[in-house]
């Protein structure tokens, strides 16, 4: 720029111009019905899944509606839980954020593997299940970490497969979301 490089100079006028527009853009909210019909638009078809080949039994090893609130949080009803899942050496950590008034959830979740070697083998899904049908599809990182947001129903389960769909384990949604 100090050379009066026209290139250099069209090239931060650019960047000006974008910056400008991603501002301005930010005092507009999309309608929630356009909103509705992109996720429709979006949404993963229902599909049939089958068993993993070698089911994985949970347990659960941490959940905060056992541990006691702290002294003045007693009575707040309280729209957050956290759960740890373990079977065989995995660990599968979530926390639920329910939407006060409404049945919808958010799960962040994360899948780690336990001993030396942490990182987890072959490929990890996670999949939103409603008795066999496929009701979403979570991508999981290269840290085991996914994110998921549904309304909550009463037989929805969580399946993570493991190893590439060779081993996987079923956790209760329904139940942790109430």
């Amino acid at each position: 720029m100090a050379t009066g490089c026209a290139r250099c100079e069209r090239l931060v006028a650019l960047f000006r111009r974008v910056s400008e527009m991603g501002r301005a853009d930010l005092r507009f909210e999309p309608p929630a019905e356009v909103l509705d019909k992109a996720r429709d638009i979006f949404a993963i078809r229902p599909r049939e899944v089958e068993r993993p080949f070698r089911r994985l039994v949970p347990r659960l090893v941490f959940d905060s509606f056992r541990e006691p609130l702290p002294v003045g949080m007693r009575s707040a009803q309280s729209v957050s839980r956290h759960v740890l899942y373990r079977a065989d050496q995995y660990y599968v950590d979530l926390r639920l954020d329910a939407t006060p008034g409404t049945r919808r959830v958010s799960v962040a979740g994360q899948v780690v593997r336990r001993g030396a070697d942490k990182t987890l083998p072959g490929t990890v899904s996670v999949l939103l299940l409603d008795q066999r049908t496929v009701l979403a599809d979570a991508p999981v990182n290269a840290f085991g970490e996914f994110n998921l947001d549904y309304d909550n129903q009463a037989r929805l389960r969580l399946r993570v497969l493991l190893n590439s769909g060779k081993a996987g384990l079923d956790l209760p949604l329904a139940r942790l979301a109430r």
